[in-house]
């Protein structure tokens, strides 16, 4: 079987000859041991491993357009300030912490003029460089595949969260709910529009959403609110993909996700990836084999 095959076997729960096997990525220092151990440095990880090719995506660009320009605010021979195209400012580490969490220092997102001035103007779902320039031929490419390919969807509080902070989404939950829920529906509109040509244009094999709104505890946000805000903008976004041929739509959340499960199928939503097992997280409790 190839990769494709192996995939919508899997998803359809068909016989296959083995399970889908791929991974996301790897830490350079990792790499560095495994190097250290006898593994080549002139091979491709994902020949060298064996993975199946599992996550091609489309290349649609589904994020601000034009990004904020990005600058150097300050630096040192131990981190560089740096406002990115984002809009936010980060505390960036060198060295041998280079490839750790940033400290988060500023976010763009604080007022509704924030929005409508910076933020909605760079979601405009008809900007000519969201589609790449050689669309007609890499359709014609994708015709023909023997691998699965997916779009990444965007998200509903994720987005808003990394543009605001979760400081700043949390009281605004509770100080402003009026405009939150305007922006979770400015961002469904928009992640819709701007996906309308392709899923006529191409057969996608899923879609992937992306949250990262729990922590190792539970989610950063009440599921009630989850349920009474966001799923209705979840069915839409899911109706609108079936609506358009679209079988397989699966979420990117990390944390403890486990009180979110039920909302997302509700929401029509079939699956989510990592299971993070350092935050609790069981795949054997949430899908027991004899399922």
């Amino acid at each position: 079987m190839n990769s494709r095959e192996r995939f919508l076997a899997t998803m359809n729960y068909q016989p296959r000859d083995r399970v889908p096997w791929g991974e996301m990525g790897f830490w350079p220092e990792t790499i560095e041991v495994w190097h250290k151990q006898g593994m080549p440095q002139d091979v491709h990880l994902a020949d060298f491993f064996g993975f199946d090719r599992l996550r091609e995506g489309v290349g649609i660009h589904l994020d601000l357009l034009p990004g904020f320009d990005p600058e150097v605010l300050e630096e040192t021979d131990e981190y560089r300030i740096v406002r990115r195209a984002t809009g936010v400012t980060a505390k960036e580490f060198k060295g041998e912490h280079s490839f750790r969490m940033p400290q988060w220092l500023a976010f763009p997102l604080q007022t509704r003029d924030d929005w409508e001035k910076e933020f909605k103007p760079r979601l405009n779902p008809d900007s000519p460089a969201r589609y790449p320039l050689y669309w007609a031929e890499q359709v014609r490419t994708w015709a023909q595949r023997d691998y699965p390919l997916a779009m990444q969807m965007g998200s509903v509080f994720g987005w808003l969260r990394n543009w605001m902070g979760l400081e700043a989404i949390c009281l605004a939950l509770y100080d402003d709910p009026e405009w939150v829920q305007q922006m979770m529906d400015d961002l469904v509109d928009f992640v819709c529009a701007a996906s309308q040509r392709l899923l006529q244009e191409v057969e996608l094999d899923y879609i992937l959403l992306w949250e990262d709104m729990a922590y190792n505890h539970g989610s950063l946000i009440s599921p009630t609110i989850v349920r009474e805000w966001m799923m209705p903008r979840y069915k839409k976004i899911t109706a609108f993909l079936r609506d358009n041929g679209v079988k397989w739509i699966m979420v990117d959340c990390d944390g403890q996700t486990e009180s979110l499960f039920p909302i997302w199928l509700e929401a029509g939503i079939d699956g989510m990836h990592p299971c993070e097992i350092a935050a609790g997280c069981d795949p054997v409790a949430v899908r027991p084999p004899a399922c």
